[in-house]
C-alpha cells in the first residue's frame, strides 16, 4: 500500500496501515536508535490477551533494539513489558529527557506549558500525539513560536508525505522554523 492511500476502518486497511507504518519506522529508524511512541500504539480486542498479542506482534515488526511507550489513551497496562521504557502518558503524567542534548517532555496529550518551555535561555521542548495532526494549525495560530509538535505519524504524513517517526533534528529544525516566521524573516 502506497503511504498517501486513505487508511479506512476495515480489517485489511489496518493490516495495510500496521505494515506501512512500520515499513516506514524501520526505513527511519536504524538498529541502534531510540524510538518514542507518544501513545497509541494499538486499538483493538477487548480480551487483554489478544491484545497483548497483536501489539507484540507490532512491536517484534520493528528493527531498532530500544523503544520506549509513552502510553497513550488507547494503550493497556498489559503491553508495558514490550517496550524498554514504559510511561503514562495520561492523564498529566509526562516523561522528561535529555534527547540528542536537548529537554524534552513526552506526553500523549498537548500541553500549553510544560517543565522549561518558559526559559529562553535553555528551550525545552514538548512532544505529543493524540491529535493525529489535527490541532497543528490552530496551535500554530494561538502560539506562533511554541516549542511543542505533534510527532505521530498523522502529523509526519502532513509535513513530509510518509507515515513516520520525527528525528531529534527534524523535530528542532521545524520548531526554530517557527521564530524565523513568527520575526518575519524567510
Amino acid at each position: 500500500m502506497d503511504a498517501q492511500e486513505d487508511f479506512r476502518p476495515r480489517l485489511e486497511s489496518v493490516v495495510e496501515m500496521n505494515a506501512c507504518i512500520i515499513g516506514e519506522i524501520n526505513k527511519k529508524v536504524k538498529p541502534s536508535d531510540t524510538l518514542w511512541i507518544v501513545g497509541d500504539l494499538g486499538f483493538g480486542s477487548r480480551d487483554d490477551d489478544e491484545y497483548f498479542s497483536a501489539m507484540a506482534k507490532l512491536r517484534g515488526q520493528i528493527r531498532c533494539t530500544t523503544v520506549n511507550l509513552v502510553k497513550g489513551n488507547h494503550d493497556r497496562t498489559c503491553v508495558a513489558r514490550l517496550f524498554n521504557n514504559c510511561r503514562n502518558g495520561i492523564p498529566n503524567v509526562v516523561f522528561d529527557a535529555r534527547l540528542d542534548g536537548h529537554r524534552f517532555t513526552l506526553n500523549h496529550w498537548v500541553q500549553f506549558s510544560w517543565p522549561g518551555s518558559g526559559n529562553p535561555n535553555f528551550p525545552a521542548y514538548h512532544g505529543y500525539g493524540h491529535h493525529h495532526g489535527m490541532m497543528e494549525e490552530r496551535l500554530d495560530k494561538l502560539m506562533p513560536t511554541r516549542r511543542s509538535l505533534d510527532v505521530g505519524v498523522d502529523n509526519a504524513f502532513r509535513l513530509f508525505g510518509e507515515y513516520r517517526p520525527f528525528s531529534v533534528e527534524e523535530f528542532v529544525e521545524i520548531v526554530q522554523s517557527r521564530f524565523t516566521t513568527a520575526s518575519g524573516g524567510v
